[in-house]
């Protein structure tokens, strides 16, 4: 009598035990029709960047690869200033830009030429490819937004700190002792 009773408890002891140890089911138990709109929102966001990477593949085409200031640049009609990684990276410079103080067109270069140092397009090309990825998330959206602005942020403290650089060695040098180069190299690297 008592051996089928101890069976039972024997096994609901294993079942227990096995519930406890045994990882639960995985279940992505979506609503098929918010699937179906996530699906058509990525496709439809997909669609828009290929479209984009089109229309900058013809555009890129048709703008005239040359120097300026001794940088190999796509000069544009009113494209720009801007990088691209799309394909070969690239210095995007508008014709206006010529015109700058050599100064102010030595900044701007070297504002573009830290971004493609630092591979920034390259960060922001993954940024929207997870915007494809969920499209109806506004905090990606946000974030996105604030990436390229953090971006440009970084590349402009960094350039700040190099023309400042020559300024803060001279007075730091007599009393540090650091060679001026070193300071340089700590300051914006």
């Amino acid at each position: 009598g008592s051996a089928p009773a101890e069976a039972a408890a024997l096994d609901v002891v294993r079942r227990s035990l096995d519930a406890m140890t045994s990882p639960p089911p995985l279940s992505l138990d979506l609503d098929p029709w918010a699937l179906g709109l996530w699906a058509a929102l990525s496709l439809g966001m997909g669609v828009l960047v290929i479209r984009a990477a089109t229309r900058l593949g013809r555009a890129r085409a048709s703008w005239t690869p040359t120097t300026v200031d001794g940088r190999d640049v796509l000069l544009t009609d009113d494209t720009g200033p801007a990088t691209l990684a799309w394909g070969r990276s690239a210095i995007v410079v508008p014709r206006w830009a010529l015109g700058l103080p050599p100064a102010d067109r030595e900044l701007l270069l070297r504002h573009e030429e830290e971004h493609l140092l630092a591979r920034d397009t390259l960060l922001l090309m993954a940024a929207l490819g997870i915007l494809v990825l969920m499209p109806w998330n506004p905090a990606l959206w946000w974030m996105t937004a604030r990436l390229g602005q953090a971006i440009d942020h970084r590349v402009a403290q960094l350039l700040a700190l190099e023309q400042l650089a020559p300024q803060v060695e001279r007075a730091l040098e007599p009393k540090s002792g650091l060679q001026p180069r070193a300071l340089h190299l700590e300051a914006v690297g």
